[in-house]
């Protein structure tokens, strides 16, 4: 609280409401705005001038990787949410939840955060597809998985099943 009203104080940021008490109580967003923006910038000033023009903005693969590290199921939902305001399915996945595995994925360590990652993934995509309208078309396809473990890879195909079915494609 001490960093926050001083930061507040010389930057003007975030601007807290008052309680009655005359008490601060700090917007959320601008508090998630400001974290997010100095994660990335390394500078206060800077994430100061970044919070302020974008806000928290939309969900990135960064953040849905930082869910995935402290095991935050319900935070790595928020995200793909806020994403699926502004994407579509197809581009959420590709463009938030993918993207983020595999950085899970390039990092020396982090088994437990990865296995958990695509865990969470799988499930997600499995929900996806449950609520994917039946095949409209009479092409099909015929997707091969000898049983690859859990991992970036089966996250992947089970997206391409995801996408194959959106599209009106049966799928086995």
């Amino acid at each position: 609280t001490s960093t926050l009203r001083s930061w507040e104080r010389r930057l003007a940021y975030p601007q807290p409401r008052r309680t009655p008490g005359n008490h601060r109580v700090y917007e959320l967003d601008e508090v998630e705005a400001l974290r997010d923006a100095l994660r990335e910038t390394q500078n206060i000033s800077s994430a100061v001038e970044v919070a302020r023009q974008r806000g928290r903005g939309p969900a990135s693969p960064a953040r849905l990787l930082a869910a995935f590290d402290l095991f935050d199921e319900t935070a790595a939902d928020l995200e793909l949410e806020q994403s699926l305001a502004v994407r579509s399915v197809e581009r959420t996945v590709a463009e938030v939840l993918l993207p983020a595995l595999e950085m899970a994925d390039r990092r020396p360590s982090g088994e437990a955060e990865l296995e958990h990652a695509c865990r969470w993934a799988t499930g997600w995509l499995h929900g996806a597809r449950r609520l994917a309208a039946g095949a409209t078309r009479t092409e099909g396809t015929l997707l091969l998985d000898t049983g690859s473990p859990l991992g970036v890879e089966a996250v992947h195909t089970q997206a391409l099943e995801l996408f194959l079915r959106r599209a009106g494609l049966r799928v086995l």
